[in-house]
């Protein structure tokens, strides 16, 4: 008998004992028995919040997020009265996971900033409000004045952190610390595994602290570094602590505002210089931080300087070396121009806004029999890909002109199935739009201002193809078509994009490497320096 079954043997229970229950099948994912539990709870009394509550999160954790949607506004509109400050933290939470889920980034920046708010702790607080500084990042009518504001923010939440002291001190070897929740199977290491695998050995010891779930991968990445400590069941004074502890001079963050983030950790100054970048491209607005990575493509000399409360470090190429994993390099590029143009776009579906669907329905429009191909997680439902097309044909797409796909572990080969990607504004692809490239086709984007709008940009000029990287919506428009047209120059980039890119900055191990390490160097020297 399963343990659904179990559920609907038992026949007297306790409201807490029934809870308890609802918690650890949804910790199981066994949702039937749950679901079972929560409406048995509710027989006795609609009226009871927390119950309605667990229902939708049963529901948000199906994927039926409509549905889920409506029960929570149906507490707030009929149950408010039964709740107290975490009732509506989770409420707002959960809403928020709902909203993005949908791709309607409007209402998630909205609900994430409320929960941010009512959060009992200065953890969910902090941890809300990451979510709320992620998308706002999506939205290509913020100003840049308004995002770098409410970056600030985040560093209000800390300005009573207790934060450690430092002695100056001469090194034989600086130690190197690397943060991220993302030491696995993840898209940031590929642009993090050449600092792990080339750095000087003479000169620098790498240590590296991991916030979450570990795979094969991070099997392999343990052994080239010098030490390696997962931080994921320790608090983040505790985390703090063990970082200073080991003597960190530079400690690294990898992942910014991004899921899971160990910004809460960096804000104790566990080490006397840190960084952000990489994984995050945006500031931290965390004054514990002291510097940003990036590259004098996304941010000239003199420029985009105040759109940061770190420093900016800059490379002379791109900040970014991209290391394909064994999946990639191994999948066959078998290309050949289809008899009708297929643009595409792999892309996380937040990032396309209304406006970025109604550009690509211009080329198409001027492109004839041309369509257009998406791919993203948030399609793995029937009723999602629905939802897209829907929306797609309310700005004027027509059904042959579309093609929806789910998310596939093998989804590199599809790549041959388009012609062109297009790349999303304002917050363009990076793994996307390198895999993309590795496997031959070309990617057209558009760049703007900030940092965060800019480093596809500086991908494309890495690798020598910085005429498809334009200012202008009307110039993406006119370089797609004039692409879309020229079938040789197709056939030529398809052949060699590979080989352009592996020969690229982009791909330069140990160039990367030792310029990385010289900014180490010099802002240590700073540090020792500064009084």
């Amino acid at each position: 008998m399963n343990k659904g079954d179990d559920a609907m043997e038992e026949k007297e229970m306790s409201v807490v004992d029934m809870q308890k229950n609802i918690l650890e099948y949804m910790r199981l994912k066994n949702y039937r028995a749950a679901e079972y539990l929560v409406k048995r709870l509710l027989s006795n009394k609609q009226e009871n919040a927390y119950g309605q509550y667990l229902l939708a999160k049963i529901l948000y954790e199906q994927k039926h997020f409509m549905l889920a949607i409506d029960r929570l506004n149906f507490i707030i509109a009929q149950l408010s009265y039964q709740l107290e400050k975490q009732g509506y933290f989770l409420l707002y939470q959960l809403l928020g996971f709902c909203f993005f889920a949908l791709g309607r980034n409007k209402e998630t920046v909205k609900y994430f900033l409320q929960a941010s708010r009512v959060a009992a702790d200065r953890v969910e607080r902090a941890r809300m409000y990451s979510n709320y500084l992620f998308i706002s990042n999506y939205f290509d009518d913020l100003s840049d004045e308004e995002l770098i504001r409410r970056h600030k923010g985040y560093g209000d939440i800390f300005t009573e952190a207790d934060v450690y002291k430092h002695k100056k001190r001469q090194k034989e070897k600086l130690r190197i610390g690397y943060i991220s929740p993302d030491f696995r199977k993840h898209i940031v290491v590929y642009f993090t595994y050449q600092l792990l695998s080339k750095y000087n050995k003479d000169r620098f010891q790498v240590i590296c602290y991991a916030r979450g779930p570990e795979d094969a991968v991070t099997e392999q990445l343990k052994e080239l570094v010098d030490g390696w400590h997962n931080i994921t069941n320790l608090a983040d004074d505790a985390a703090a602590k063990l970082i200073y502890n080991d003597s960190i001079d530079i400690l690294f963050d990898l992942s910014g505002h991004t899921a899971n983030n160990c910004l809460p950790i960096l804000a104790k100054k566990p080490a006397p210089v840190q960084i952000s970048g990489i994984g995050y491209f945006n500031t931290t607005g965390l004054p514990a931080v002291d510097y940003f990575l990036t590259d004098i493509i996304c941010d000239p000399e003199g420029e985009h300087d105040k759109d940061f409360t770190e420093e900016l470090l800059r490379l002379p190429h791109s900040h970014f070396c991209y290391t394909p994993p064994d999946t990639v390099i191994n999948c066959c590029n078998i290309y050949k121009v289809h008899e009708t143009i297929v643009f595409g776009s792999f892309n996380n579906f937040s990032k396309i806004t209304n406006h970025m669907l109604s550009v690509w329905l211009q080329i198409l429009q001027k492109v004839p029999g041309s369509k257009l191909l998406l791919k993203s997680p948030h399609f793995d439902k029937k009723r999602d890909q629905d939802d897209i097309c829907l929306r797609a044909m309310q700005l004027g797409f027509k059904a042959d002109q579309l093609e929806i796909r789910s998310a596939t572990v093998d989804y590199l080969i599809e790549y041959n199935d388009m012609d062109i990607a297009l790349d999303t504004y304002p917050y363009p692809g990076g793994g996307t739009t390198c895999e993309a490239l590795f496997m031959g086709v070309p990617v057209i984007t558009l760049q703007g201002r900030r940092h965060g709008s800019r480093f596809g940009y500086s991908i494309l000029k890495n690798v020598g193809l910085e005429e498809l990287a334009v200012k202008t919506v009307e110039d993406y428009i006119e370089i797609a078509v004039a692409l879309a047209m020229d079938r040789d120059l197709l056939k030529t980039l398809h052949k060699n994009l590979r080989r352009l890119m592996q020969a690229s900055p982009l791909m330069n191990g140990k160039k990367y490497i030792v310029d990385v390490e010289s900014i180490y160097e010099k802002i240590w020297q700073r540090w020792l320096a500064a009084k």
